[in-house]
């Protein structure tokens, strides 16, 4: 082989190193700003969540002790009804009372849960390792 051919030989093996380089330059450079983008929107819905999480928690609370406070006259006044004119009743009317004040007092329990279930969102998350063939916490 000639030296000019082996020289034109090695410019066209250089290009050819050159050009794939530089495609494996441009491919690694869309990629990391596709990551970048990626990152970007993942921040976006991660901020977004996290307020609509905090708005839920405001929410829940908010109603929880916003229902309390009727509950607790519903019941009050059930109580008094039951102690002031229970004599005047009969069984079906101390019934009712009675319907009443379970009523009212199943509905507190199921808002303190609310309120229980609200704080949860607020506790960090503690992984345990289980052994389903025992049924326990493994340390």
């Amino acid at each position: 082989m000639s030296q000019r051919k082996l020289i034109a030989a090695c410019g066209a093996l250089l290009a050819v190193v050159i050009l794939t380089v530089g495609l494996g330059f441009l491919r690694l450079r869309r990629e990391l700003h596709l990551r970048q983008l990626l990152a970007e929107e993942l921040e976006r819905k991660t901020v977004e969540i996290q307020a609509s999480k905090q708005g839920m928690e405001s929410f829940s609370y908010s109603v929880s002790h916003d229902l309390r406070s009727p509950l607790r006259a519903i019941d009050s006044f059930a109580l008094m009804l039951e102690e002031d004119y229970a004599a005047k009743l009969d069984e079906e009317g101390r019934r009712y009372i009675g319907v009443v004040r379970e009523g009212a007092q199943k509905m507190g329990r199921l808002i303190d849960d609310l309120l229980g279930f609200s704080r949860m969102g607020r506790e960090p998350i503690n992984a345990v390792s289980i052994d389903l063939r025992l049924g326990r916490s493994v340390p």
